[in-house]
């Protein structure tokens, strides 16, 4: 089974200062244990679009192979 959670970072670069975004992380369970992770950083910069994109790959249950092209779809779709 795969998981996916948003995750809120305090990041910060030199021309913006700090700022709040939300990384994707993925996580495969077999037989209760987690055995194949992946994180994101840095995709979304508000919290509901990416509960709402995690929320869709845990229902259509996506393979993290295809998680970054998913991203990427999203993103060019903002």
């Amino acid at each position: 089974m795969t998981v996916y959670e948003a995750v809120e970072e305090l990041l910060w670069k030199p021309d913006t200062g700090s700022y709040t975004a939300f990384g994707v992380l993925g996580k495969v369970s077999r037989n209760g244990m987690v055995v194949e992770t992946i994180f994101i950083p840095n995709v979304f910069l508000d919290s509901e679009t990416a509960r709402r994109f995690v929320n869709t790959c845990n229902k259509s249950q996506l393979s993290i192979l295809h998680l970054s092209e998913a991203i990427e779809d999203v993103v060019q779709a903002m």
